[in-house]
């Protein structure tokens, strides 16, 4: 059930009745009854079978958070979170990558002269599982840390881990933030505009912003072997608009659908294409992952505290494991490398000051083809095969990128096409991110005036229907 499909509507208004009409008849836990009851339908429109998992996920964590704040001895607490984690691990690990390391293990044998069969398992990833791990797991943390208590409701604990709008594709929620809400939720009659206009304007960035540009990008990294340098260039740009469209527009989506049941998700981007350095980018970009990974990783493997080396070590081991949770696969492996040898190079560079002497202008430019190099390797498959030989994906886009600037005498009518529609659909996204920038808010049409917000977002369902494709198209993140 995807969120830009007349199914989900459908859903979301069902659902939203029921919720409201047990809120005012029969109290708070008929209402997260219901909600959780929906969660559940939700999931199983995908695949039932899986939600075994989320409830393993569930029961497991619930009890072991409640075992951890019982325990005393530091030995006996560290056990209880070692079994949260390797639950946890051991079925995102065997669904998600179980695949992905036979087959290396076994290309790594072959290369030794060793041949050995692969295990035949048609492995099937479940939707959202990497996203929901990640919530259980920060909540045995912290109550492992002792920074939160302990959820004493089963059933309010089960909304936390499978509530629908964020389930498949975040943002990552944190228990301190969410948990209370859910218990003390209170419906508001302004939050619906801002709920409304927050769906309108997700929908919008999705079906009419992300999914033409896809078009134009799939055809040139579809056939990057004949693709000349403008159009990998300009493919290269229209990708990094598409994924800032689809990512924010999920997350736009699932906090409106979220503010409709009297609960507020955390922001999730901050204007990414803004950034002047890659700290700064990640302080904007998917920000519930970064901070994840910041809290619970680089901190764990000591952060700064130990100075040196060690640094420059600990942020590499965090972005090459922060782009291997994107998916079992070497490009998101190489990207998240990538991102962490940029991250340890820049702290290198701001303690000689280097880069702080960049006229931000310049630092914007710098850092915007930076990240533009790394879509280029998130987006390219690691090898594919032309004329019977293993090619290079990302070798042969990157080649063809860095000749774009002299060879601008090789465009086609497909090129100037797809420059057209970059600069057609990326104006209005960009357009309000720069009113976003200035009013301070996430939706700078939303006034007072109720009769104008209604009307804006009208105007932006009309341009949804113009322009929605012939077919429903996911997600990127659902496969993440």
């Amino acid at each position: 059930m995807s969120f830009n499909s007349w199914t989900y509507i459908a859903f979301l208004l069902l659902v939203l009745f029921l919720f409201m009409l047990a809120q005012s008849i029969f109290g708070r836990r008929t209402r997260n009854s219901i909600l959780l009851f929906a969660s559940y339908v939700f999931y199983s429109a995908w695949d039932w079978r899986f939600l075994s998992l989320i409830l393993i996920s569930t029961v497991s964590d619930f009890v072991i958070g409640r075992y951890l704040h019982r325990s005393d001895g530091e030995h006996t607490r560290r056990r209880w979170l070692v079994l949260s984690i390797f639950i946890n691990l051991s079925i995102l690990g065997f669904f998600k990558y179980f695949n992905f390391f036979v087959d290396g293990f076994v290309q790594l044998l072959a290369h030794a002269n060793v041949e050995i069969a692969t295990p035949a398992l048609h492995i099937v990833l479940p939707v959202g599982i990497s996203f929901y791990t990640f919530q259980t797991m920060s909540y045995t943390i912290d109550v492992y840390r002792r920074k939160i208590e302990p959820e004493p409701e089963l059933l309010n604990f089960a909304v936390f881990v499978a509530m629908f709008p964020q389930l498949v594709a975040g943002p990552i929620e944190r228990a301190a933030n969410l948990l209370p809400q859910i218990r003390r939720a209170t419906l508001r009659c302004e939050d619906y505009t801002e709920a409304f206009s927050l769906i309108a304007w997700g929908l919008f960035k999705k079906v009419v912003v992300a999914d033409n540009l896809a078009m134009h990008v799939d055809r040139v990294y579809g056939n990057y072997h004949i693709a000349t340098g403008p159009d990998v260039y300009l493919a290269t740009i229209a990708f990094a608009v598409q994924i800032y469209a689809d990512f924010s527009a999920y997350t736009d989506i699932a906090r409106g659908s979220a503010k409709l049941f009297g609960l507020e998700l955390m922001e999730n981007f901050r204007r990414p294409y803004l950034a002047v350095s890659p700290q700064d980018f990640w302080r904007r970009w998917h920000i519930s992952l970064s901070t994840w990974l910041r809290d619970y990783l680089y901190f764990g493997l000591g952060g700064n505290r130990r100075g040196g080396r060690k640094i420059y070590r600990n942020l590499l081991i965090t972005m090459v494991l922060g782009g291997l949770w994107h998916g079992a696969s070497w490009n998101f492996l190489w990207w998240g490398a990538y991102h962490g040898v940029l991250l340890a190079g820049h702290r290198y560079l701001s303690g000689s000051r280097w880069w702080l002497k960049l006229p931000t202008p310049l630092a914007w430019f710098f850092m915007m083809h930076l990240t533009l190099l790394g879509w280029l390797l998130f987006r390219c498959a690691n090898v594919a095969i032309v004329d019977g030989n293993y090619i290079d994906q990302s070798g042969e886009q990157l080649r063809a990128m860095l000749m774009a600037p002299w060879a601008f005498d090789v465009l086609t009518e497909d090129t100037l096409n797809m420059a057209r529609d970059v600069m057609l659909f990326s104006a209005p996204l960009f357009a309000t991110e720069y009113l976003q920038t200035r009013s301070g808010s996430v939706i700078p049409y939303l006034t007072s005036n109720v009769l104008k917000a209604v009307a804006i977002s009208g105007v932006l369902l009309f341009f949804v229907l113009r322009y929605a494709m012939q077919s429903t198209t996911a997600f990127i993140y659902y496969q993440f």
